[in-house]
């Protein structure tokens, strides 16, 4: 615990849906995880697909950590949504 609380700094704020740009000079890194976190029912619209993806950080500081889909198949609707990721912010 001792190296966690000097070492590792984190944030639990709530961020609102529109100012997650502003994150990427504050953080040296991202982390995204628990299962279902990319449930593609979840990601119903661009906001929530940037944020649970991290798409306004860039590449480098965005991490991944136990994330699952949740679902056993992907539902066509979300190959829509891929488009999105062709695209970065």
């Amino acid at each position: 615990m001792q190296f966690r609380s000097e070492k590792i700094h984190t944030d639990t704020r709530w961020i609102e849906k529109n100012n997650f740009r502003n994150l990427d000079s504050e953080y040296d890194l991202f982390i995204v995880g628990s299962d279902q976190v990319w449930n593609p029912y979840w990601a119903v619209n661009k906001t929530t697909f940037d944020g649970f993806f991290l798409r306004f950080a860039k590449k480098d500081k965005r991490v991944s950590y136990a994330a699952s889909f949740g679902v056993s198949m992907i539902p066509e609707s979300v190959f829509q949504l891929e488009k999105m990721l062709e695209h970065p912010l």
